[in-house]
């Protein structure tokens, strides 16, 4: 009798110690789980908003004529809304404004994300940059990269180029 009170008070043990191994695994495994989903719901407000601004900048701009020296309510390299076929000369301006004032730009663009804007033509293997500006990231603990297909002439021949857009911050 003695031998079946011992094994009892052994599987009792045994079975206390699983369930505290399983309650260990199961909190960790939810705080885990909610971090990542914060993580990642940060993550999509930000696409959101790189969404947002790519949207802008395949637009024409508010004045349409915001490159020719106009103060821009609202950037836009394409032509007009109705194409989408991006401007060298409004390429070139934003170009221009990101170098020489980066921190209007982003109020402009109404964002509090650092920007790095490219444009490369795709009409060749493999596709020639053409434009680049705006800050790139480094050690940026939230980048979100947007692509957006479109065209634009070069010298009399219209080619697809790709603008691609990286959001980013440097908060911790």
């Amino acid at each position: 009798m003695d031998q079946n009170s011992k094994k009892g008070q052994y599987f009792s043990f045994d079975a206390i110690m699983a369930t505290l191994v399983f309650l260990l695994a199961v909190s960790l495994l939810s705080n885990y789980w909610f971090g990542v989903r914060a993580a990642a719901e940060k993550g999509d407000d930000t696409y959101k908003e790189a969404l947002r601004i790519s949207d802008s900048l395949l637009g024409e701009g508010v004045p349409q004529n915001w490159h020719t020296g106009s103060t821009a309510y609202s950037f836009g390299l394409a032509k007009t809304n109705a194409t989408a076929e991006l401007d060298k000369a409004k390429i070139l301006r934003f170009i221009s404004l990101l170098a020489s004032n980066y921190t209007g730009v982003r109020e402009g663009l109404r964002t509090a994300e650092h920007i790095h804007i490219s444009i490369e033509e795709l009409s060749a293997t493999p596709p020639i940059p053409l434009y680049s500006g705006g800050r790139i990231p480094n050690a940026a603990t939230t980048a979100v990269t947007v692509s957006r297909i479109s065209t634009m002439t070069n010298g009399a021949v219209l080619k697809p180029v790709k603008l691609t857009l990286v959001l980013w911050n440097d908060r911790r």
